[in-house]
């Protein structure tokens, strides 16, 4: 499944779940249905947008979106790498790595 029909999928079973329509999601109704279809690529300023209309954080969304892409993970197992690139990044002093 291509990335933006599933980050599509995850915003529209958030939205579902959470009880709203696609007019009370932040955005027009066609803007959000063309982002549930994965016809229109979901920005990180529409993301926040979303996220903060239906009452859910942005990352939970795109976690969803993932696990709904690549379906040979599962949800511990992606949180576990994303709290060791988050550990592993924490650990490494930023000022001292050379820009290219």
């Amino acid at each position: 499944m291509e990335l933006r029909t599933a980050m599509g999928q995850a915003v529209k079973a958030f939205r579902i779940s959470r009880g709203f329509a696609q007019d009370e999601a932040g955005r027009s109704q066609s803007v959000v249905s063309s982002m549930e279809r994965g016809m229109r690529s979901i920005s990180i300023t529409d993301l926040d947008l979303l996220a903060s209309s239906i009452g859910v954080h942005p990352l939970a969304i795109i976690v969803k979106g993932y696990l709904l892409q690549n379906q040979s993970i599962g949800t511990e197992e992606l949180i576990a790498r994303i709290r060791t690139d988050l550990d592993a990044l924490s650990r490494t002093r930023l000022d001292q790595i050379p820009l290219r």
